[in-house]
């Protein structure tokens, strides 16, 4: 999980904020799950205090900016994209792993979806899908943007 979580930056996942940052002033990425974008955005723009936090936020992210105060509240979407033989070896490599050696793979068993077994075998299907050059996997990115 670390592996792709490290791999997160501003421009990989969050460019559409990218013509609004400037210097300065309060950052709260909320729904920043394990803050490595929030980090990236404090580097850029080194503002006089910033937070991080995960309320639920797939869910509530809209009505919470206008609860809020926000009265300018954007949304938007970005797709990230894994179809070169790199990028497929990137990430099914890494989901191979995850899905055997990580919290996920006890999670799944302790919580009984899974056996050991099952997981071996979607591991050996996440390494077929990176050895087939027509292979492809896309994930969406709901953003919002709240200003004012």
């Amino acid at each position: 999980m670390l592996r792709s979580h490290t791999w997160r930056t501003v421009a990989n996942s969050a460019a559409y904020l990218i013509p609004e940052l400037c210097t300065g002033g309060v950052l709260l990425d909320v729904g920043c799950g394990p803050g490595t974008i929030t980090v990236d955005l404090a580097r850029r723009l080194a503002p006089d205090y910033w937070n991080g936090g995960d309320p639920d936020a797939g869910r509530s992210l809209k009505s919470w900016a206008r609860r809020a105060g926000f009265t300018d509240v954007t949304c938007s979407a970005s797709v990230w994209c894994f179809a070169s033989d790199a990028e497929r070896e990137w990430w099914g490599e890494s989901w191979a792993v995850r899905v055997t050696e990580s919290s996920f793979a006890a999670h799944a068993i302790e919580s009984g979806v899974a056996d050991l077994g099952d997981l071996k075998r979607i591991a050996v299907a996440w390494r077929e899908w990176v050895r087939d050059p027509n292979g492809w996997f896309g994930i969406p990115h709901g953003e919002i943007l709240a200003r004012g």
